[in-house]
């Protein structure tokens, strides 16, 4: 499901702009050359640079420096997707994948536990303080069976797919209680379509 999120990140702020049909392919076209374009630099430019930036920045022996240099990277490629006209998030994402393939992701990984139940606290109530409480008052008759068909369909989903796959009784159900609901993921890509 999050790995979906993904084409969501290019897709979705197309979809607002165009009226569909040609344009949209032509959109989709542009934008997958956008992000091809924007994963080419950040992958190259991270493949020799980065590593050497963490070397340097390691044999300070500062983690206040590693950690600095870590939220830089994510800002930068932030930066460059959203230069490049495609959603800053695309760019933290790629900024993320950039950070998990340094020879020094363990220490990364340990400089930012700390900060980890922040971020995500503070993404949350990010999330929360996005919410039109107004509409969904508004509209509740609408979203609530909303909400709930579309549990029921991806559970339906997964139940099948478990099926197919083999697994049966307790593991089938387990799965499909645990996959229906959607990930924190979801809230960036319906932040987007706003």
């Amino acid at each position: 499901q999050d790995m979906a999120v993904v084409p969501l990140l290019v897709v979705v702020p197309l979809l607002a702009g165009t009226g569909g049909g040609a344009a949209l392919g032509k959109a989709l076209g542009y934008a997958a050359g956008r992000s091809v374009l924007a994963l080419t630099i950040i992958v190259m430019v991270g493949k020799f640079v980065i590593d050497r930036v963490f070397f340097l920045v390691s044999s300070v022996n500062s983690s206040e420096a590693f950690l600095s240099v870590t939220f830089l990277t994510v800002l930068l490629c932030s930066s460059i997707t959203e230069g490049l006209g495609l959603s800053n998030t695309l760019g933290a994402f790629f900024g993320g994948v950039l950070l998990a393939e340094t020879n020094y992701r363990h220490q990364i990984e340990a400089d930012i536990a700390p900060f980890r139940g922040m971020l995500l606290g503070l993404f949350f109530v990010t999330v929360g303080f996005s919410i039109d409480l107004g509409l969904l008052a508004a509209e509740w008759t609408t979203i609530v069976p909303l909400i709930f068909g579309l549990l029921a369909l991806k559970t339906l989903v997964v139940v099948v797919g478990c099926w197919k796959a083999g697994m049966a009784g307790p593991s089938t159900a387990q799965a499909a209680l645990l996959l229906a609901p959607g990930g924190e993921f979801a809230f960036v890509a319906f932040g987007l379509a706003e």
